[in-house]
């Protein structure tokens, strides 16, 4: 009789990979368990079939849970907190958004330190000199008294300046002369255009903030000079794991890079690409600046506005011949120390981005002196053109180097003997350090004349001549 067994046969070989031998019986006797199995099945669907009506009526009338209410459910209360943790740090408070910010940072920070082991420091600390102590000093007292005085804003930036200066001596006595010039040149150029940037805001910061907040500040300051103290006290006070990149800079600044200043030859060889992106920067701020004080000229209610901003005169003499008569002198000395410094930079502290700032002294000076008209008179090139001639230049002296097969701003040096001169040092990085010079140049410059433009609608006298007195001022006084 032909049977399906042979097709369950083939089937289950198949899957087990073994012959399997199927016997189909249709009759197993009263026994077989299959047989009693089967009977159950067909009496329980029986049964379920007669009370399917009750069973019916008994499941539409239990509720029944709906997957999108439950979804929505957890979903709605949890996006509600999120909408309340966001208005409630996202509401345009700077200061909120920053203690959010040092909070986060402080906390990462201890969970990372309390997560491994740490060894006490094994390098010795250098001798405390008085010096050093009184330097240390004074920089705390002008640290600590700021948030004092804050609210006068002059006096805020004069704090704010005396700590800034006093950093460039430790940079020296730590034998880093060229972070000591460029730290000075920039505080200077910094605070003299944030001087001419108060001459269009109130003299004191009006109070805005409760004690208790005032209190949070405090305490969160505390946290965040504690961390940044504690890491800086734990590095280094540590021998460090690895010889730093410092090694191979000192190592190759003369053999790789031709100059005996590894500050220079890192910021003009080693690291130039960083460098040429830093003065892009640069020129890109100063750029914001100018498009900024546009801005503002354009618009009526701030020309109305600083149209009404009386100005302020203490006698009548509005340039002091002294003063004039001092910048007249320094102006081609203070070029004349730009240029040398530019010239010595590959070899000993200086290069372009000192000279620039140098320069950039000098013509503040004579801003001070005898105004920005005078200045701006006779003013015989484009702030503009400055930086967009700083970057040129800088890219020239990166792809010079494709024309020899070499990386981009890779540069070349050679050594060369002129009668009756010594030896000295012919460096294509001089050309890059030319670029960085303009760019810096140019955009103080540029800062410059932007808060002057803003400074002419405040009704600020123009001065026609060298030096220009008050006709009033000078009248009144030959009455008296």
């Amino acid at each position: 009789m032909l049977t399906a067994a042979w097709l369950v046969d083939v089937a289950a070989s198949a899957v087990t990979g073994d012959a399997v031998t199927v016997k189909i019986t249709h009759w197993h006797g009263l026994e077989a368990a299959a047989l009693w199995m089967s009977l159950a099945a067909i009496g329980g669907g029986l049964m379920a079939l007669g009370a399917y009506p009750r069973l019916r009526a008994l499941w539409d009338a239990t509720p029944r849970p709906e997957a999108k209410a439950i979804f929505d459910g957890i979903i709605e209360p949890l996006a509600a907190a999120c909408r309340r943790l966001t208005d409630g740090v996202h509401n345009a408070s700077f200061s909120r958004a920053v203690t959010v910010a040092v909070l986060a940072i402080a906390g990462a920070g201890v969970w990372a330190f309390s997560g491994g082991t740490h060894l006490a420091g094994d390098r010795a600390l250098l001798p405390v000199t008085p010096t050093v102590l009184a330097l240390w000093a004074v920089m705390v007292i002008a640290a600590l008294a700021l948030p004092f005085y804050h609210r006068d804003r002059v006096v805020a930036l004069v704090l704010t300046g005396v700590v800034g200066l006093l950093i460039a001596p430790l940079f020296a006595l730590f034998s880093a002369p060229d972070l000591a010039l460029t730290q000075i040149s920039v505080e200077v150029v910094t605070i003299l255009l944030m001087l001419l940037a108060l001459n269009f805001l109130p003299k004191a910061t009006p109070v805005e903030s409760a004690p208790g907040r005032r209190f949070g500040d405090v305490a969160v300051a505390g946290i965040a000079g504690a961390g940044i103290g504690w890491l800086a006290y734990a590095m280094m006070t540590r021998q460090p794991a690895f010889d730093p990149i410092s090694h191979f800079h000192l190592a190759q600044s003369k053999p790789g890079a031709g100059g005996t200043n590894a500050v220079n030859t890192i910021i003009v060889d080693f690291r130039g690409y960083d460098t040429f992106g830093e003065i892009i920067v640069l020129g890109i701020a100063a750029l914001v600046i100018f498009a900024l004080s546009e801005t503002l000229l354009r618009s009526p209610t701030v020309t109305r506005r600083l149209g009404a901003i009386a100005p302020v005169r203490e006698d009548g003499d509005r340039h002091p011949m002294m003063l004039v008569v001092a910048t007249r002198f320094l102006l081609p000395m203070a070029m004349m120390v730009g240029v040398y410094i530019y010239l010595r930079g590959h070899n000993l502290p200086g290069g372009g981005f000192v000279a620039g700032l140098v320069f950039a002294i000098a013509y503040l000076m004579q801003y001070m002196a005898s105004g920005y008209v005078w200045s701006h008179a006779r003013q015989r090139y484009d702030h503009h053109a400055l930086i967009g001639w700083g970057v040129l230049v800088s890219v020239l002296a990166g792809v010079g180097a494709w024309a020899f097969g070499l990386p981009f701003l890779t540069s070349g040096f050679e050594y060369v003997n002129l009668w009756p001169l010594e030896e000295f040092e012919l460096a294509t990085a001089a050309i890059f350090d030319l670029g960085v010079f303009l760019c810096v140049l140019g955009a103080v410059l540029l800062a410059l004349a932007s808060l002057s433009r803003l400074g002419l609608r405040t009704g600020e006298d123009v001065n026609t001549r060298a030096f220009d007195i008050n006709p009033d001022a000078a009248q009144a006084e030959e009455v008296r």
